[in-house]
């Protein structure tokens, strides 16, 4: 009887714990059901022997090797239970015949198991089948290219929707796909659906590539959550296929760490690109509707104008946008004067310590003829909830542009309807721009008014929709006028693969087509077809632009204008000199 007793305890215990284990592992990570199932179907597995072997016990008790019997009996009927073909009378008959105080409790766990059970086994054949048939799409379909992400997810989503627009022939993967109850999870597969997409549970590095996939275009989309894991897939990727040029991989990824693996990848044939999606972004704001800044600029006397921006948030994009409004904002007749505020205490210094020089007395606040010109003030451990901001908007001169990026479309949103009430207070209107990651937002609350139909006038950067599509990935404008002005003076392959001189071009691009918006004299001509007060007009602005830029980019003064002292491993360089300290020769290279 104490045997019957503890299989029964045991085999309860075992369910109770498989199902709280399948339980929690979907609340830590959703993606995670066939871990969960398989390790339900041991539990029950499990349970079923533990309930079994007494009643085979009983029936070969005396007989040689009965144990075994007993065992191999158990396995059987257990294995019987998950096919539906278990017989639950041979286990009623063995409960009836013991203590009632037992018999109940025995049986009815044994109908808990055997009514479970086959809902497993169904559960497991229908996982395969889901999986065949994306087997079936990605095994039979012909395509032109192969588009392969490593994540199932609203940007990769985003992505695969926009690529699948352009390119309908092509055939899109999505990998480390593992089903689960979440209304966003259905909501995704949906839409992957729709794509015709192929969806697979093995990871983007374990994918077995069709033998036509390995002459026509394949690109890998590294867009996981989890950064470091995108890294850890690309080193895998380029290992296996990067000597194949027919091979296109795409990290998504804005540490150090990756942008160090990327410039030490040898792939011999594949094409790598990392894409930074914060400094990316911006970077799209500026080229396409950057002259904003200026436009909205408050008239000074002998016609100069005051640009003066209000920066909510240094996060990630906070961050990154004050940098490139220090070089952005660099033109002739134009007076530009940043404010940032964020409510950490230490804002300020972490900012200084990515960029000393933009930030030192020398530079920051002085107005040096041919030297980069701006005003940074960074307000740090200050809330926007509280009376200094009010009082800091109230005396801000002449604000002209407000960049909200607070971390969440809620809060940036409220800030930016918060800001507006403010400045119309002070009978400012300054041009409002809050990041939005959710495109339906940013569409729905364009045309936003209060309730006497007054407009808001507030723009949204759709982070999303602006950044994840395939003519800003695939066939970025951007990129290639970038790579044109680098063939210049260098190779496409260092182009590509050092992000000093990627990162240097874009920045080149934007600025002169900021020139052209602008209509700057002589940026619409080629350096040969300039008078010379234009090239001496445009050389100036280059360089001020150009030394702002760098000191974003966390580098100083070599101490000597000698180009021996310049040392890009110290981020030290000999040109960060005011114009007329430059030789004629330096001089010379500002022509942009």
């Amino acid at each position: 009887m104490s045997q019957i007793l503890l299989c029964c305890v045991l085999a309860l215990l075992l369910a109770a714990l498989g199902l709280l284990l399948r339980s929690l592992r979907r609340r830590s990570r959703p993606s995670g059901g066939n871990e969960t199932l398989k390790a339900l179907l041991v539990c029950f597995f499990t349970c079923g022997i533990l309930l079994h072997l007494p009643m085979y016990a009983a029936a070969y008790a005396g007989e040689h090797l009965s144990w075994l019997k007993a065992l191999l009996g158990a396995v059987h009927h257990t294995l019987r239970m998950f096919v539906l073909d278990g017989e639950l009378d041979p286990i009623h008959e063995f409960a009836m015949s013991r203590p009632a105080v037992w018999s109940d409790l025995y049986f009815g766990a044994a109908i808990v198991v055997y009514l479970v059970s086959p809902l497993l086994t169904f559960s497991v054949v229908l996982s395969f089948f889901k999986n065949l048939s994306a087997l079936w799409r990605y095994a039979f379909r012909r395509c032109t290219e192969l588009y392969v992400f490593s994540e199932l997810n609203e940007d990769s989503l985003y992505l695969a929707g926009s690529i699948k627009a352009a390119h309908p022939k092509g055939l899109v993967v999505f990998t480390d796909v593992y089903e689960n109850e979440s209304e966003e999870f259905g909501e995704q597969m949906a839409a992957a659906h729709r794509l015709g997409a192929a969806c697979f549970k093995a990871d983007i590095a374990l994918l077995r590539l069709r033998r036509s996939d390995r002459s026509r275009p394949v690109y890998f989309f590294l867009l996981g959550r989890d950064k470091a894991e995108n890294i850890h897939q690309a080193v895998l990727l380029t290992r296996r296929w990067g000597t194949r040029s027919n091979m296109h991989l795409y990290l998504f990824a804005t540490g150090a760490e990756s942008e160090l693996l990327f410039q030490s990848a040898d792939p011999h044939g594949m094409r790598i690109r990392r894409v930074n999606e914060v400094r990316s972004l911006v970077q799209l704001l500026l080229y396409q509707q950057g002259e904003k800044l200026f436009e909205t600029a408050a008239p000074l006397p002998e016609g100069r104008h005051q640009i003066s921006a209000l920066l909510l948030g240094l996060g990630q994009y906070g961050t990154e946008m004050l940098k490139a409004l220090a070089w952005f904002g660099q033109m002739d007749g134009y007076d530009l004067r940043l404010t940032a505020v964020d409510a950490r205490p230490n804002a300020r210094e972490l900012f200084t310590y990515r960029c000393p020089e933009l930030m030192d007395r020398q530079h920051n606040g002085r107005r040096i003829p041919g030297e980069a010109q701006y005003d940074i003030r960074i307000h740090a451990g200050m809330r926007l909830e509280s009376r200094e901001f009010l009082e800091l908007v109230q005396t801000l001169p002449q604000l002209t542009y407000v960049f909200v990026a607070l971390g969440s479309d809620t809060r940036n949103i409220e800030a930016a309807v918060r800001l507006r009430e403010l400045c119309q207070r002070r009978g400012l209107h300054p041009y409002i721009l809050a990041v939005v990651q959710d495109p339906f937002k940013t569409v729905a609350l364009t045309s936003v008014t209060d309730y006497r139909g007054t407009p808001y006038d507030l723009h949204f950067l759709g982070a999303r929709d602006m950044l994840y599509s395939e003519s800003n990935i695939l066939h970025s404008q951007l990129e290639a006028e970038a790579l044109t002005r680098h063939l210049k003076w260098g190779d496409e392959d260092v182009f590509w693969r050092y992000e000093f001189n990627y990162r240097s071009s874009i920045a080149s691009v934007i600025h002169h087509r900021l020139k052209l918006r602008l209509g700057v004299p002589g940026a619409d001509k080629p350096p040969a077809e300039r008078t010379e007060e234009e090239k001496q007009l445009l050389r100036v602005i280059e360089h001020r632009r150009w030394n702002a830029y760098m000191r974003t980019e966390g580098y100083c003064y070599s101490g000597s204008t000698d180009p021996a002292s310049r040392n890009d491993l110290g981020k030290l360089h000999n040109c960060l000199v005011p114009f007329d300290e430059l030789s004629e020769k330096e001089k010379a290279k500002d022509d942009d």
